[in-house]
C-alpha cells in the first residue's frame, strides 16, 4: 500500500507541475514577450522575479539588473515591443509600468494620445 501511495503523490506532482506548465504556456503577456527579439533577456527576468516572490523578497529590488536588461532589449525592438519612451514626462516606460515592473507595449497609450477634433 505504501508504494501505491507513493505511486498515486508522484502522479498528482507530475500532474500539478503539468498544469503549471500549461498556465505558463496560455499567459499572453509570457507569450509574446517570448515571441519577440528579447526573450532571452525575459526569461531571465521572468526566473528572477518568481525566486525573489518565492522567497518574499522584493522582487523590484532584486530584480533591478534583469530588468534593465530587458527593459534596453526592448527599447532595441521598438517595432515589436512599442515604444518605451513616449516622452510626455509620465516616466522612462510611458506609463507603462504594471504590477511586474515592466513598461507595456505603448499601444495602450497611442490610443490616449489619438485626440478627437471638435
Amino acid at each position: 500500500m505504501t508504494k501505491e501511495k507513493e505511486k498515486e503523490e508522484e502522479q498528482k506532482n507530475e500532474l500539478e507541475k503539468e498544469e503549471e506548465e500549461e498556465e505558463e504556456e496560455t499567459c499572453g503577456f509570457c507569450a509574446y514577450m517570448k515571441g519577440g527579439s528579447c526573450k532571452n533577456e525575459f526569461i531571465g527576468w521572468e526566473k528572477c522575479v518568481d525566486a525573489a516572490k518565492e522567497k518574499e523578497e522584493d522582487f523590484v529590488a532584486k530584480c533591478f539588473e534583469q530588468t534593465a536588461k530587458l527593459r534596453e532589449c526592448m527599447l532595441r525592438d521598438p517595432e515589436y515591443y512599442g515604444e518605451m519612451d513616449g516622452g510626455d514626462g509620465e516616466g522612462e516606460s510611458g506609463g507603462g509600468d504594471g504590477e511586474d515592473g515592466v513598461g507595456g507595449s505603448g499601444k495602450e497609450e497611442e490610443k490616449t494620445k489619438t485626440k478627437t477634433k471638435s
